[in-house]
């Protein structure tokens, strides 16, 4: 329930943003290939492979493709979306 109420307020907030033409996202990325990921996964490769094969697409994302959604989120392309949850999840 504490959730649900949670949830609530932040819907609140949401909808007196959106009168300031002011658009709510957040982006959920998975497992990101960045330089420190890249040095984890030479050092330990066989957990790479694990979340790789954990991944529908069984590859990292990367950091430009996260950067795209996040610039697609912020332009006009994407006015319908507000208060939405954007998983890059590579599927």
């Amino acid at each position: 329930m504490r959730n649900r109420s949670i949830k609530c307020k932040e819907l609140k907030r949401v909808q007196k943003l959106r009168y300031q033409g002011i658009r709510v996202n957040s982006i959920c990325p998975s497992m990101t290939l960045t330089d420190s990921v890249r040095k984890w996964s030479k050092e330990v490769p066989e957990q790479e492979k694990a979340v790789e094969e954990a991944i529908p697409l069984e590859r990292m994302g990367r950091v430009e493709e996260q950067a795209n959604t996040a610039v697609w989120l912020c332009s006009n392309k994407a006015g319908i979306y507000n208060w939405s949850y954007s998983f890059c999840r590579c599927w």
